[in-house]
């Protein structure tokens, strides 16, 4: 799969699990608890040095956590990449088998055509003529045998080749997934370290109560205007009461097509929802040499009752909603066209969705993804069931409310993952977009791997 630069290294470190960076525990954040917590007294300049080394090594561990990132990211990209010699490797070896496979069927067809020449011939055909017709079917047979050998070996040959880029494959994003999990560590720990250095720093810069304190302002005077701006959290919590669910996506696609589809957002709070954006992409592996065929398959969204559809990016949100009522939900149109020339595969959608509040809280919940095929362009799918939903990690199922989708304004202007969202937020749907990017080829080639071992 082609990985797109458009992610930033800070975030690629959320990439396997979008709620690490939001529960994971500093390794040493108790050894590093603020002297204003641990003590009385203000902290000394010996201690405020001992704390300034530790954010500094902190740091440190993780600059080179994201520095193993960006090593894993490129060898991911090499790996991925149609000309890494694996990848060139089994291209080499399929048109190998394909010619051994042409040799085969015309020296089959030449046993089929020599066997009836010497059932054609007459009664009193010389001994000579039988014998040569005889020797023609020998002959073809032996072809025959030599070709089936031959193609036997570039079927071999061919498999293997594909089996050593799988594996390549899926030792690249394993190791990726775990640079992101160890960047993810060192950022809970510097920021654990960082923290307590400005408490420490804040705690030594307080007055001393032993002294007057300084004059206040003159109350004969106006106060100053302060910011009028609501707080913003730092964090945005996982919250599984946002549902975002596909409705309608068909468990197989033709190529040569277009499917239309709902994406429902849910709000399962008694609390309402300012600004909702869902996430939504697509991704497509062949079933022959797991090949990433993505540039094949075109998203668009749409708000409900409108035409205006818009192309949906892989780092982009698929619309925005706003004011989601409590209990209420709001659909956004989406509509996949497969390129006619899409060859047999497997397909997978994913959802996810964050929203803010005016009040600086927000969140979002947990990556979906929904599995489905993608039948050569002319097949004829018959009956054909809705995909259902997995969840990539743990994330909750959160039944619809009843009621149906209430009237809500639904935008797809949907703007980049990287330049949307509140100031100061961590967007849980951007990290599910890095997923996406980074990680959904890891989860393609496991899911093959399971499926052949079990077949």
């Amino acid at each position: 799969m082609k990985i797109r630069r458009m992610l930033a290294t800070a975030v690629a470190a959320a990439v396997t699990t979008p709620v690490l960076l939001l529960s994971a525990g500093p390794a040493f954040a108790a050894d590093l608890a603020s002297p204003a917590q641990t003590q009385a007294q203000k902290p000394t300049k010996d201690e405020l040095a001992k704390l300034a080394k530790a954010a500094e090594a902190a740091q440190k561990k993780y600059d080179e956590a994201l520095a193993a990132v960006a090593t894993a990211q490129a060898a991911v990209e090499a790996v991925t990449s149609d000309t890494t010699p694996l990848a060139v490797k089994v291209t080499e070896a399929k048109t190998a088998a394909d010619k051994a496979g042409t040799v085969k069927t015309a020296a089959d067809l030449a046993v089929t055509e020599a066997k009836a020449a010497l059932a054609k011939l007459p009664a009193d055909a010389s001994a000579a003529d039988r014998a040569a017709a005889e020797k023609a079917v020998t002959d073809a047979e032996t072809a025959a045998t030599a070709a089936g050998t031959a193609k036997e070996t570039a079927d071999s040959a061919l498999k293997d080749a594909a089996k050593a880029l799988e594996d390549a494959r899926v030792d690249a994003f394993r190791t990726l997934h775990s640079a992101t999990a160890t960047a993810a560590n060192a950022k809970a720990d510097k920021n654990a370290a960082d923290k307590a250095l400005a408490d420490a720093k804040a705690e030594a810069g307080k007055p001393d109560p032993t002294k007057p304190p300084t004059p206040g302002p003159d109350p004969t005077k106006p106060p100053t205007p302060g910011p009028t701006k609501p707080p913003v959290d730092e964090e945005c919590k996982v919250d599984a009461s946002l549902a975002t669910t596909l409705v309608g996506l068909p468990s197989k696609v033709v190529a040569g097509t277009t499917v239309n589809f709902t994406l429902r957002v849910t709000n399962s709070t008694a609390k309402d929802f300012d600004e909702v954006k869902p996430f939504a992409v697509v991704y497509g592996g062949s079933k022959n040499d797991y090949n990433d065929i993505g540039k094949l398959l075109h998203l668009q969204s749409a708000a409900a009752g409108s035409s205006d559809w818009k192309d949906v990016g892989e780092a982009q949100y698929a619309g925005t909603i706003t004011h989601l009522k409590a209990g209420k939900s709001a659909d956004l149109k989406l509509r996949l066209t497969v390129d006619k020339k899409a060859p047999a595969a497997d397909g997978i959608a994913f959802v996810a969705g964050d929203y803010w509040n005016e009040n600086g809280s927000c969140g979002g919940n947990e990556l979906k993804e929904y599995s489905f095929s993608i039948l050569t362009a002319g097949s004829k799918p018959g009956k054909v069931d809705d995909a259902t939903p997995t969840p990539v990690k743990d994330s909750t199922q959160v039944p619809t409310p009843q009621g149906g989708t209430s009237t809500v304004p639904v935008s797809t202007d949907a703007g980049s993952l990287a330049s949307t969202g509140a100031e100061g937020t961590s967007q849980l749907a951007l990290a599910a977009g890095a997923a996406i990017v980074l990680g959904a080829g890891a989860v393609f080639v496991v899911r093959r791997r399971k499926a052949d071992q079990q077949g």
